[in-house]
């Protein structure tokens, strides 16, 4: 797993994770996947594939939204999905979530929480430049990343091409 997270919204995570995709679903099945604690009601064309208590999953099926996991699958991904879980549901859902993504397939996750769960192959955590005040959260998510990267506005400081996939696996070149 591929995971971006960030320090807030607004700092390019879903962009990032689409120029992901761009860049390595010509030779890579990518499914995606973006995690919330948030729960939406409105999930426009997705389809409800499980609704368990604390947790539900939706698979993305259009193309035509600006909702991050539309995004994702126009940017190439074979599958795109939606996990909405209670916090204390997070690793119950992710572990259904895991369960059912084909064997061969790169996954690209957005999502914060995550990263408490399990170890991804790289975990890279998006900031806007300057001084910004952290919380505790971001402190946390900074220190476990294997990089930080800096989103300008339209820009990073970090390329989808400073990326591989080895073995099945994704890793930062070196």
């Amino acid at each position: 797993m591929l995971l971006v997270a960030g320090q807030q919204q607004n700092v390019g995570k879903t962009t990032f994770a689409c120029n992901v995709i761009s860049e390595f679903s010509n030779k890579y099945a990518i499914t995606a996947i973006k995690v919330t604690p948030h729960f939406h009601k409105s999930t426009g064309k997705a389809n409800l594939s499980i609704n368990k208590k604390g947790y539900q999953i939706f698979q993305e099926t259009s193309v035509d939204s600006n909702k991050d996991t539309s995004r994702m699958l126009k940017a190439g991904a074979m599958q795109s999905w939606l996990l909405q879980a209670e916090p204390t549901f997070l690793l119950q859902g992710l572990q259904e979530f895991l369960s059912m993504i084909p064997e061969n397939h790169m996954v690209v996750c957005e999502s914060a929480g995550v990263r408490e769960h399990l170890i991804p192959g790289v975990f890279l955590a998006l900031k806007l430049p300057g001084n910004i005040e952290l919380s505790t959260g971001d402190e946390n998510m900074f220190r476990l990343a294997d990089r930080i990267v800096t989103f300008y506005g339209k820009n990073f400081d970090f390329s989808p091409d400073e990326l591989t996939i080895e073995n099945g696996r994704w890793n930062i070149r070196k």
